[in-house]
């Protein structure tokens, strides 16, 4: 994974995959190669650092997306400060059929110098 000054390269894979909509479990998918669950539990904790202190310098954006499949402009915003609590819950980061909520993160313009 390519060194990038200002961002881990965790931070630096989480920016990339965030370039348009991208919901957790596509993240954990990605960083893991379509692994198996476990894999992308172990994955979770690792993420969801690099989401938080990327959403909290605001280079990502952090939503939750109430219906799914559903519109994107229905998504609801996350407060950077409630991004830890609100991305904490394991299931977020796994693939489930159906879904009534889905945390999407997205590249924000300070993020884009470091693609």
């Amino acid at each position: 994974m390519a060194e990038v000054e200002g961002v881990s390269p965790v931070e630096h894979f989480v920016l990339h995959e965030s370039d348009g909509h991208c919901q957790l479990w596509e993240l954990a998918a990605a960083w893991t190669d379509n692994g198996p669950d476990e894999d992308r539990r172990t994955a979770m904790p690792l993420l969801r650092d690099a989401v938080v202190g990327l959403s909290l310098r605001s280079m990502i954006d952090v939503y939750d997306l109430v219906r799914w499949p559903g519109d994107s402009d229905d998504a609801v915003p996350i407060p950077a400060r409630e991004v830890a609590a609100t991305i904490a819950n394991v299931q977020h980061w796994l693939w489930r059929g159906e879904s009534t909520s889905l945390i999407t993160v997205s590249l924000a313009d300070a993020g884009i110098p470091y693609l």
